[in-house]
């Protein structure tokens, strides 16, 4: 994690009162809470994507950057085997299987779809990963960050 710098789009400031606690989400790929972040210098990024969808792209007026501290505990999604080690949770009749992101924020601090992971599993049919659209980390404990000024 060492000189990694990340980015938030959509905000100045980070802001601790828009920080929830992870909830996995009903038929959704993707929890509520916690803080989204791309690494800066990401070769599928966040604000790539938006360009090539002409989505959102009065967000990129603001941003704020962090970098994780040397202790953080990051799940890489590098490969499909990586997805295939998270633990999931159904809902009712439904078979296909979501990442139960609470039970991951009880070990990690934060589930990180590197941009290698991002090609491999679009490329594949394993889990859904709708709405994960670019490589993105999405972050469960505020500690384990620094706002960088």
């Amino acid at each position: 994690m060492k000189n990694n710098i990340f980015i938030h789009y959509g905000q100045d400031n980070f802001d601790l009162s828009k920080f929830n606690k992870i909830k996995n989400k009903t038929y959704m790929s993707k929890p509520c809470g916690g803080l989204w972040v791309c690494p800066i210098n990401s070769i599928k990024s966040w604000k790539d994507f938006c360009i090539s969808q002409d989505f959102r792209l009065n967000s990129f007026n603001s941003s704020f950057k962090i970098s994780f501290n040397n202790n953080a505990k990051i799940y890489k999604i590098n490969s499909l085997q990586d997805i295939n080690n998270l633990p999931t949770f159904t809902i009712g009749k439904i078979e296909e299987p979501l990442i139960n992101f609470e039970k991951i924020s009880e070990e990690y601090d934060a589930v990180w779809l590197t941009a290698k992971g991002y090609t491999e599993i679009f490329n594949s049919d394993i889990i859904d990963m709708l709405g994960w659209d670019c490589e993105s980390i999405i972050i469960f404990n505020i500690n384990c960050f620094k706002i960088i000024k």
